[in-house]
């Protein structure tokens, strides 16, 4: 079996600068496509293979014809184990060019029986009894059953260029298809009803009517379940962006921006590799910009500008909560709100001060404070 780590170790980066030259006009998509095919590599090379799995995804979706990429992607799932994802990566990269030799190879040394030529004649028999079936409905259910199937397409064609942007209109299409479908068949049983005067033939009817408005609910609740796979796929896109252009923030040394878009996403949201690398940015970026902030509260504060001093302050609280210097924090928002001339506000966080840290010089000045106000 080949042994996928040293694999990894044959791809090399792409000389972007080179290949600009001779294609100076190359889209951006390409070219950020490269640059995270590389960062990837990079990762790899200091043990970030979470990090290298969520650069190729992302570089992938930016060129998603790139199958060097996506046999990139298979073998650093194979590197770290998980066989079954590896395997349907390289099958992926196959779909798309039947002689791509790496492909193949590496398909082959996770399944000696893997036969390209059976699978090839599976898919070709599954798309004959698909076309069967898909001719069947037409015939069943008429122009619109056909106009809602291309309708689904085209929209995933949008969904591959801008998913958020289109996920309002395929929900409005999928109710506006199913209605119109409904309707039709209404107004069909009505015709056939009314113009039968045998009361068999009108069972008939009826009965045939409810197989039809049967079939078209199933369709109906078949493309809500795609409707809900897109938003999830949608969100995860948006996710993956976002933390990748954090991630850069932090590189950049830019804390507070990073922050900021951290308080920002919900963290509910995120699972396995991208909740990993959520917490590592937190752990990264959070504090750093509580010092930052606060340090810029203190300069507010002294020059007696307590409303903007209070917006950093609660941001200090936004970012960390509880940190090295939360009772300082606490006591300078009690005397910004009691210099705002809310006095409730004040007094809630003088009492926390004394109660959470007690023992602090700011407990001392709390107390002070609150016997002025009590004076």
């Amino acid at each position: 079996m080949i042994d996928f780590k040293q694999e990894l170790k044959n791809y090399t980066p792409i000389d972007l600068d080179k290949l600009l030259k001779t294609n100076p006009n190359m889209p951006d998509n390409l070219k950020n496509s490269i640059l995270l095919y590389n960062k990837a590599l990079d990762n790899f090379r200091t043990k970030s293979e979470d990090i290298a799995i969520i650069e190729l995804k992302k570089a992938i979706s930016l060129n998603p014809d790139s199958c060097e990429s996506i046999n990139l992607l298979g073998v650093l799932y194979a590197g770290t184990g998980d066989y079954t994802k590896a395997r349907e990566i390289f099958e992926k990269v196959i779909s798309k060019d039947r002689n791509n030799l790496k492909a193949l190879e590496y398909i082959k040394a996770l399944d000696p029986n893997y036969n390209q030529s059976g699978n090839v004649k599976g898919n070709q028999k599954d798309k004959k009894e698909s076309k069967k079936v898909a001719c069947a409905n037409e015939k069943n259910t008429g122009e619109l059953s056909y106009a809602t199937t291309n309708y689904i397409s085209n929209i995933k064609q949008l969904l591959k260029k801008d998913p958020a942007k289109y996920i309002l209109g395929f929900a409005a299409g999928v109710l506006v298809a199913f209605l119109l479908s409904f309707g039709f068949k209404s107004e069909e049983a009505v015709v056939h009803t009314s113009s039968s005067i045998d009361n068999t033939s009108q069972a008939e009817n009826k009965e045939d009517f409810e197989q039809k408005y049967n079939k078209l609910n199933e369709e109906y609740k078949v493309l809500l379940g795609q409707l809900d796979n897109l938003k999830n796929s949608t969100q995860n896109y948006s996710n993956l962006t976002k933390l990748l252009e954090i991630d850069k923030l932090v590189l950049e040394q830019n804390y507070v921006a990073a922050a900021d878009m951290l308080a920002a996403l919900n963290a509910a949201e995120l699972k396995g590799i991208e909740k990993a690398k959520y917490d590592s940015l937190r752990g990264q970026a959070m504090e750093k910009a509580a010092k930052e902030i606060f340090t810029q509260g203190r300069e507010l504060y002294k020059k007696k500008q307590f409303k903007e001093a209070l917006e950093k302050f609660d941001k200090v609280v936004l970012y960390v909560g509880e940190w090295k210097n939360s009772n300082a924090t606490t006591y300078y928002r009690g005397v910004c709100y009691l210099e705002l001339n809310n006095r409730d506000k004040a007094l809630e966080a003088f009492k926390e001060v004394i109660s959470k840290y007690p023992s602090s010089s700011f407990a001392r000045y709390s107390q002070s404070r609150m016997n002025e106000m009590n004076s």
